[in-house]
């Protein structure tokens, strides 16, 4: 990604990497292997940020801490780890929230031996385990990594994504202790202005995948276990009827097997990004100010420029879809917007500086930003204002609540 939009609105910004994938989140659930490496990677980045930023011009009370997707996941963990309070000020997670499916793993200690086992590793023994895995060459390891992944497709919404963040035991260096929906739920995070959101069907932008939710969706009739964990499915029972109750809601056809692909994707959307991140911005709103935003400015030449890179977005489906709002924030290289697309990437920019600088992204009335005022979410109403990002800017409110408030009831009638 290049910084040079978020640089034209006179920001500095700092990029890192940090272990990922096994190397990064491997997790035996013991001392042999705790997990979360690459969140401790992150926190020891904005310790970096905080004692260096005054050498590039930069004033280390004025940090804004800002990531998509797996980024924006790993900035709502710093936001619940309290040795990085302090920090940074301010925080913008697009498309991405640590309670959702995606955020965490479920059987970490499982998916570690799965590991030695691709490698010819045959024991139950963790500290044998890790032993000889840090003896292993890096290709081995990748190869082992990219088997166990793959293998772990089918069973995405029952397992999490694999190698990511835990929840430790309790010692002195863990990161994360308790499951992250209650940390958000007791206030137990550090108490900035946020600025999180979706686009409008984030999984428009996975072609191909829908036919496999299609399938998974099939055995949720008879496997409770591949519903997603927010939803409490537990027993067969409640499988089969959460089943009826999910098709009659989404699907004009009442079946997974005729449901559209546009059905689909929109039923991934809710589950994986749209539900947990308004839920988490209800409960943070609680106690700091909370910005939430709907991106649905449709381009079918973002569209094409992510397929001629090989990724593969579906241009026939509605809505717009995972990461496509990147390209109007971080310049991708070689992409050449059009003049709406640079002003959409300055109108952006303009929202973000705003922000990083005081806290609100529209704090006076601003012709270039339609003269806007954009709402926090109110803690005490049922009505969640949001800023929709699209060829003008306009206030809405209550996106997809009817879908959100069905699937929240869902998970509390099978609690």
């Amino acid at each position: 990604y290049n910084p040079d939009f978020l640089i034209q609105q006179d920001l500095i910004v700092v990029t890192f990497d940090f272990r990922s994938g096994l190397f990064g989140f491997l997790s035996t659930e013991d001392e042999s292997s705790y997990g979360n490496y690459g969140l401790k990677d992150q926190h020891a980045a904005l310790k970096w940020v905080n004692s260096n930023i005054k050498q590039f011009g930069g004033d280390p009370d004025q940090v804004t801490m800002t990531g998509h997707s797996s980024g924006s996941i790993s900035a709502m963990y710093q936001m619940i780890y309290p040795k990085s309070w302090g920090l940074y000020n301010r925080v913008i997670c697009l498309s991405g929230e640590v309670t959702a499916e995606l955020g965490s793993q479920k059987f970490p200690r499982k998916m570690a031996f799965n590991v030695g086992l691709s490698l010819g590793i045959e024991t139950d023994n963790s500290t044998e385990l890790v032993e000889r895995l840090r003896r292993m060459d890096i290709d081995q390891l990748k190869h082992a990594q990219t088997k166990v992944l793959i293998a772990g497709i089918p069973y995405l919404l029952e397992n999490g994504l694999l190698f990511t963040p835990v929840v430790e035991r309790d010692h002195e260096d863990a990161f994360l202790t308790k499951p992250t929906v209650e940390l958000l739920r007791n206030g137990e995070f550090a108490r900035v202005p946020l600025i999180t959101g979706t686009t409008t069907n984030e999984a428009a932008s996975v072609a191909g995948f829908v036919n496999i939710v299609r399938f998974v969706l099939l055995l949720y009739e008879w496997s409770p276990g591949l519903f997603p964990n927010q939803l409490n499915i537990k027993i067969f029972n409640q499988a089969t009827w959460s089943c009826k109750k999910l098709r009659r809601k989404y699907f004009k056809s009442g079946s997974f097997v005729e449901a559209t692909d546009d059905e689909l994707s929109q039923i991934l959307s809710d589950l994986l990004y749209t539900r947990p991140i308004i839920n988490s911005a209800s409960f943070i709103s609680k106690y700091s100010p909370v910005y939430f935003y709907v991106f649905a400015y449709r381009t079918n030449y973002t569209k094409q420029y992510l397929r001629d890179g090989g990724i593969p977005v579906d241009i026939s489906l509605n809505g717009v879809g995972h990461i496509e709002d990147l390209s109007f924030i971080f310049k991708y290289e070689n992409q050449v917007l059009p003049p709406e697309g640079i002003e959409m990437s300055k109108r952006i920019g303009r929202l973000w500086s705003n922000f990083a600088r005081y806290g609100n992204p529209t704090p006076t009335v601003d012709p270039f930003l339609y003269n806007i005022t954009w709402p926090q979410i109110s803690p005490d109403s049922k009505h969640i204002p949001h800023l929709r990002i699209d060829t003008n800017f306009s206030i809405g409110e209550n996106f997809r609540m009817e879908f959100i408030d069905f699937l929240n009831q869902l998970s509390k009638d099978n609690n």
